[in-house]
């Protein structure tokens, strides 16, 4: 989104908050009702200036529409779209969201950010995870948790090629780009692994704690901020 604001979601409160990075202040509110419990993610088209604002619906409780597509502009809710969510990210040229499901095996799945019409499907591989987006291979790329793998999909297709091997229990994912790095956690082994996209192998590991979930790569400086259940590791993955 603008650099002048990011944007994050208050559970108590059901509201989209648009926020002043440099003081913290709320600059603008958007209450959504009924949203379903548990995780809430967002995904932001920066060119079409759109958020998709989904929940996992944890348990199946219910609630109000999967997905709202929020227009930042005007900061209001111009689509809903019902589908099962477990984590969501979205193309950075195509009108294009994709989302998965930890608990159920769907694959990964197309839909167009402003119709909500779906696109596209690919084959089930087991539980997936967190997904990021190759922009230098046109990929979607997926966690296959189970097997150990990072499945990778065609972005306008969803048409798998050969995936990568990695650490059980794969997880997160974040991209090096001017590196062409991808970097993996996992919440079984407690590892970080660095892969070189362009050979698909793995150039180190680094083993930090439990519970690893997601990465967020600052590659001026060649260090990731890993989250995990219990604190924030800082990793100098280029060590």
């Amino acid at each position: 989104s603008a650099l002048n604001r990011f944007e994050t979601f208050a559970h108590d409160s059901e509201e989209l908050l648009l926020v002043d990075p440099h003081r913290l202040d709320v600059l603008r509110r958007l209450h959504l009702d009924k949203v379903p419990y548990g995780e809430v993610l967002l995904a932001v088209h920066p060119r079409l200036n759109l958020v998709a604002v989904g929940s996992e619906d944890e348990g199946g409780r219910g609630g109000g529409s999967d997905i709202r597509i929020v227009d930042l502009d005007r900061v209001q809710v111009v689509r809903e779209i019902d589908f099962p969510l477990g984590y969501v990210i979205a193309d950075p040229v195509r009108p294009v969201i994709y989302t998965n499901h930890f608990a159920k095996n769907l694959g990964v799945r197309s839909h167009d950010i402003r119709s909500g019409n779906l696109l596209a499907t690919s084959p089930a591989f087991g539980r997936s995870d967190r997904m990021t987006f190759d922009a230098a291979r046109d990929e979607v790329l997926a966690t296959s948790v189970e097997t150990g793998q990072v499945w990778r999909l065609d972005a306008a297709t969803l048409k798998p090629k050969l995936p990568i091997d990695t650490v059980l229990g794969a997880r997160g994912l974040a991209i090096d780009a001017p590196r062409d790095l991808l970097l993996v956690s996992s919440f079984f082994t407690n590892e970080v692994d660095v892969i070189d996209l362009k050979t698909g192998r793995s150039l180190r590991r680094y083993r930090l704690g439990p519970w690893m979930r997601d990465i967020l790569v600052i590659s001026d400086e060649g260090v990731a901020f890993v989250a995990s259940r219990y604190g924030v590791y800082r990793l100098h993955y280029l060590r």
